[in-house]
């Protein structure tokens, strides 16, 4: 049925108008309500919501402490067990900038703050913070009610995609492993299960098609310190230090992507007003060489076959102390990989393929798709196997192919011969 423009502003003025009680109960996700954020504590600072600046996958980092949480946009206090007064003795500030935010809608409970969204089967009674007039108790029911509609292929599919990759790739200790695999390697970690990393834009989740892909960059303050990086990997001792960081924008379909070499220019516009981001992805620290990592899987259904395909495409990018930027932006890194049977491979990309059978009798819908087939699930856990052996037999020697150091890479005045003679020896040391 069309609505016309009158019918529509009035369901608006109605919707306006009406009572909490009349609304339509709260939505649900993933079995959570929503409507939920927490609140933190980290620095004499209030941030709503999990932030990049105070947690990681929805953890809050050292120092930042939960003490209440948004339920309906309403603020609620977290107390701990104590009374709101010794809450304000211990976090004077933070209440000061919270109780002039939201005044009497600004309320506290004595439950215990948790990392994780309250979800008791009880309603949560709070009370009005004392010093604020106008203030009511109220109660907040929280208790998860099942909505009773069906999952979306695109969710069916990732809830079985998801925490495969994230056994063999998260913060396991498997993913723990092969992290150090790349780090050996001196290629940058695959954060598969960080969103700020993911590419949100492009993935496709269809039971014909399957799309996932994340980056990750290494950056270093000078080709000096790369190459030292490389070497000390290879012998396993410790490392100068480097910044690993994600760039925005790199993957969106409706506004210009930015530049691979964003944090390698030489310029700074200080921090966002609002989240004291670095502005426009600019960095703070000079940056004059990175490494840009690019991890794909795709799954293609072909007939009574489906295809798994893993690769893996690095980028690596310098330029000298006075450059601008690297003017010839990141360019593809070449590895040698020593195949199990026998031979060299120079290739851009690295990757590998599974090929699986399907059962044709197998019915393949918005409830049963492609992810919930065991042969499926087993091919892809197979694919990953083979493509950890696959980088596994890259020798850690490879990186010194993009480390090598050129005179404009360093001091003025650095003779180039000795630079040769130095880089040549250590070539020889670490050749296999």
């Amino acid at each position: 049925m069309e609505m016309n423009k009158k019918e529509l502003f009035r369901l608006i003025r109605e919707s306006q108008s009406m009572e909490v009680d009349e609304m339509a109960q709260l939505q649900t996700r993933k079995g959570k309500p929503i409507g939920k954020r927490v609140i933190i504590k980290y620095q004499n600072k209030v941030y709503i919501g999990w932030k990049d600046e105070v947690s990681v996958k929805q953890k809050p980092i050292e120092g930042a402490v939960v003490i209440g949480w948004m339920i309906n946009e309403e603020p609620v206090l977290f107390t701990n067990g104590n009374e709101i007064a010794e809450f304000i003795r211990e976090n004077p500030e933070e209440y000061q900038a919270l109780k002039e935010k939201y005044g009497a809608n600004l309320r506290w409970t004595n439950k215990k703050a948790t990392n994780y969204q309250p979800r008791p089967t009880e309603p949560i009674k709070t009370q009005p913070v004392p010093d604020v007039e106008g203030g009511e108790e109220k109660s907040f029911n929280v208790a998860y009610v099942p909505t009773g509609a069906k999952q979306s292929e695109q969710e069916t599919i990732k809830r079985i995609f998801n925490p495969i990759i994230e056994a063999e790739f998260g913060d396991t200790s498997e993913g723990k492993r092969f992290t150090q695999v790349l780090a050996k390697r001196s290629i940058p970690e695959i954060k598969a299960v960080d969103r700020p990393y993911l590419d949100k834009y492009t993935p496709t989740w269809t039971n014909d098609r399957i799309e996932f892909r994340a980056h990750t960059y290494n950056s270093y303050k000078s080709a000096e310190d790369f190459l030292k990086s490389v070497l000390a990997r290879i012998k396993g001792v410790e490392t100068p230090e480097m910044s690993t960081y994600y760039l925005a924008r790199q993957f969106n379909k409706v506004y210009r992507n930015w530049e691979e070499d964003k944090k390698n220019q030489e310029r700074y516009l200080g921090k966002t007003p609002k989240y004291e981001l670095d502005a426009l992805g600019l960095s703070q620290i000079k940056l004059d060489v990175s490494l840009k990592m690019v991890f794909e899987i795709t799954g293609e259904k072909r007939g009574d076959t489906f295809i798994w395909k893993i690769s893996m495409r690095n980028k690596f990018g310098r330029k000298s102390p006075e450059e601008y930027s690297i003017n010839t932006r990141l360019k593809d890194v070449d590895y040698s990989v020593q195949l199990k049977e026998g031979g060299i491979l120079d290739d851009r990309s690295v990757g590998v393929t599974k090929t699986v059978q399907l059962d044709p009798e197998e019915p393949v819908n918005e409830q049963k798709t492609i992810m919930s087939q065991l042969p499926v699930q087993l091919g892809l856990k197979e694919a990953i196997k083979d493509f950890k052996n696959l980088i596994e037999s890259i020798s850690p020697n490879s990186a010194l192919r993009i480390a090598n150091i050129r005179q404009y890479d360093v001091k003025k005045g650095l003779d180039e011969s000795k630079t040769n003679f130095l880089f040549n020896k250590l070539m020889k040391k670490f050749k296999k």
